[in-house]
């Protein structure tokens, strides 16, 4: 018993520090004249809101957000798309996005699209591979 006990509470201790990655795929031409960076820094930004949703929810998957950026810069008709069973993770997603509605400037109206993908995969921070090598060299 105290031996399924430990195993459970490693377990669990190493899932808890686990961070859900998100990646954004969207034309990259879409936003350079409507957010303050251009498409890239848009894209990062809405990464790192939806970094810690996604933490909270514990999502993984693939999602398309669309929406739409007024001649005004407001941002409206928020859809997540496949619709989700538990409504307060796509409230969420939509308080993100409205939360970056400071950065879009006042230009044209913009019908948005996103592709979204949650998951618990971390690749290398700086994209290197280890190799075991022949250590005897």
């Amino acid at each position: 018993m105290k031996k399924i006990f430990s195993v459970l509470a490693v377990l669990a201790f190493t899932f808890s520090f686990s961070q859900t990655l998100v990646k954004i795929k969207s034309d990259k031409n879409q936003l350079n004249g409507s957010y303050q960076g251009g498409q890239e820094k848009f894209d990062k930004d809405l990464a790192f809101n939806l970094q810690q949703t996604g933490n909270s929810f514990q999502v993984t998957g693939d999602f398309t957000l669309t929406f739409n950026v007024s001649e005004k810069g407001e941002v409206s008709d928020v859809k997540l798309l496949p619709a989700v069973f538990d409504q307060s993770f796509e409230r969420e997603v939509k308080r993100d996005l409205v939360r970056m509605q400071k950065r879009f400037t006042k230009n044209k109206k913009e019908n948005i699209s996103l592709a979204l993908s949650f998951s618990r995969n971390i690749p290398d921070q700086d994209g290197r591979i280890n190799f075991a090598g022949d250590r005897n060299r």
